[in-house]
């Protein structure tokens, strides 16, 4: 799952960390790569 910094500041997240819990929804990339991450937050 790809996560961008602009989707995590969008949630008013600055960063995650590696193992760290989040909840998610998932849209298809624009440029076809795959699904994205958006409103995300820490669980």
């Amino acid at each position: 799952m790809f996560v961008h910094i602009s989707a995590l500041q969008a949630s008013g997240i600055q960063a995650i960390r590696d193992g760290q819990k989040v909840s998610f929804d998932m849209e298809p990339d624009r440029t076809g790569k795959g699904p994205k991450a958006i409103n995300i937050e820490l669980v």
